[in-house]
């Protein structure tokens, strides 16, 4: 099973400032802007989602692409563990490590598309 990093979601309290920062400091390209939401910005074939905090207690999820998302649902369940929300048939499953980070394995095959993200 081969797992890549493809969407890691930050949070900011001023998303112009944020794509400032972003894009004329660092260089990365804007991928796509919802203001008062959210920039997307490329990573090297990831994507960076920088969205504006509206004061959300919730941590925000990584998010990584599987080939074979069955089978990490198998591996998972092989260490007596389940999702916690997600399935097969949605494309995406979620899940809480030991320390409470929350992260979503997505089918390689499924859009990374903020407005679709399982984390919201």
């Amino acid at each position: 099973m081969t797992t890549r990093l493809r969407y890691l979601p930050l949070r900011c309290t001023d998303l112009d400032r944020a794509a400032a920062f972003y894009n004329d400091v660092l260089g990365l390209e804007t991928t796509q802007r919802r203001p008062d939401e959210f920039i997307q910005l490329d990573v090297g074939g990831a994507e960076l989602c920088v969205d504006l905090a509206h004061d959300e207690a919730a941590t925000p999820a990584a998010i990584l692409a599987v080939d074979d998302l069955a089978e990490l649902i198998d591996r998972l369940a092989d260490h007596g563990s389940t999702p916690d929300d997600g399935s097969l048939d949605k494309g995406w499953v979620q899940i809480t490590d030991p320390d409470g980070n929350h992260l979503v394995f997505e089918a390689a095959s499924r859009p990374a598309d903020p407005s679709t993200n399982p984390t919201g």
